[in-house]
């Protein structure tokens, strides 16, 4: 398979990843649900995602690593602002896409699963852009998680 194939596949299967957020965005609009239990993080649309991870953490919820992988095999949280997401530490990121750069992660808690999306893509400190929580869910089902390993060098 050529150079100009191999991109066209690439960009099909990041336009159809586009499309299940746009969904999933529009879908959430129609219902976002408040934890009731007041150990959990206060969750506002708009507040910095920076700043809500680590209080998830501390109640609990633990990061999901996706599987998933695209055509040529590598795995879609290595890709592109995806990629600039998990290596700046966040490693439950799924997928990210879009202009406004839209980034969808998974957290688990037992049989609980948290959904996140957040909006804006992350630029380091002091002058960057940190992204901020556009919506969360708890009617998901998180990808299974992937074993942690040691990187190879």
């Amino acid at each position: 398979m050529n150079a100009s194939a191999t991109s066209m596949m690439r960009h099909a299967s990041m336009f159809r990843r586009c499309i299940a957020v746009a969904m999933f965005a529009l879908l959430s609009l129609l219902a976002q649900p408040a934890f009731a239990s007041p150990e959990e993080p206060a969750m506002e649309p708009g507040m910095e995602f920076i700043k809500l991870r680590p209080e998830l953490l501390k109640a609990g919820w633990k990061p999901v690593i996706t599987r998933e992988q695209d055509k040529d095999g590598t795995p879609i949280n290595q890709i592109g602002e995806t990629g600039n997401m998990y290596r700046a530490g966040f490693i439950e990121v799924e997928y990210c896409i879009g202009n406004l750069v839209y980034c969808l992660f998974y957290y688990s808690r037992g049989k609980d699963c948290l959904q996140i999306v957040t909006e804006g893509p992350y630029i380091q400190l002091p002058t960057g852009h940190l992204p901020r929580l556009h919506r969360w869910t708890s009617d998901c089902h998180p990808p299974e998680p992937v074993p942690l390993r040691p990187r190879q060098r």
